[in-house]
């Protein structure tokens, strides 16, 4: 009775390893649960867009960023792209202390031959609050 037998070795074992493995998928799908969520928007051509010329360069910037709360972020930005019949889509991408933020402007039906600036903005949710630097860019 002074020591255990090799069935309570094993058993012990495999309690110890199903531990093990249960805090890592907790783990794992804590941080899926964490990520920020993106709500992107586009406005329509020309409103509210910081007199931003549709002919000169760059053809996108950012316009300004700002905390809601410890983990609501709003930036704003402009893209140019071609009058009428214009969509755009945004994701991002978190590289270090870096919020790439990227869109893709696509054609819903005809287009015309002018520029148009148009004001995006991108919403995070659930975000920790901290010195993001940003970047702004065509999704490739």
């Amino acid at each position: 009775m002074v020591g255990i037998n090799l069935k309570n070795k094993i058993a012990i074992i495999i309690l110890c390893f199903a531990a093990i493995t249960t805090c890592i998928v907790l783990r794992v799908c804590s941080e899926e649960n964490s990520k920020a969520s993106l709500k992107f928007s586009m406005l329509a051509c020309g409103k509210d867009t910081a007199g931003v010329n549709p002919y000169s360069q760059p053809t996108h910037g950012i316009l300004k960023e700002s905390w809601l709360n410890d983990n609501k972020l709003v930036v704003e930005c402009f893209v140019k792209t071609f009058c009428s019949g214009a969509k755009a889509d945004g994701s991002y991408e978190i590289i270090n202390d870096s919020i790439v933020l990227k869109y893709k402007i696509t054609a819903t039906g005809p287009v015309a031959q002018c520029n148009c600036v148009h004001r995006v903005i991108y919403e995070f949710s659930n975000l920790p609050k901290k010195n993001y630097s940003f970047i702004i860019e065509p999704e490739k």
